[in-house]
């Protein structure tokens, strides 16, 4: 048997249909989510202390230059007008960056 047929039939059999919430757990699969942000806010770093050579998407980063210091976000987020546009993968990226808590 293949091991995607073991794994079905181990630990899918009697869950409800569409439930892969046991499996995730039992293989350590971390949601796409999940695995999206870590990237995003990985890649911004990487980006910015010269590790990924993208200096055109580097001249496209909006830093924010705070007045006070109760303001902790490091990008500056434009408005958007749409979905599209809030979810372009710049503006997520710096979103998720200014997001993250050890950032």
């Amino acid at each position: 048997m293949k091991w995607k047929t073991k794994v079905y039939l181990i630990m899918l059999a009697n869950d409800p249909p569409h439930d892969y919430g046991p499996l995730s757990q039992a293989l350590r699969l971390v949601p796409l989510s999940v695995r999206r942000d870590n990237f995003d806010i990985t890649f911004i770093q990487r980006l910015i202390e010269g590790q990924v050579d993208a200096p055109r998407l580097l001249g496209e980063l909006s830093f924010r230059i705070p007045s006070n210091t109760r303001l902790q976000c490091n990008f500056y987020i434009p408005t958007n007008k749409s979905n599209f546009s809030r979810n372009a993968p710049l503006i997520r990226m710096m979103h998720n960056a200014n997001n993250h808590i050890d950032y």
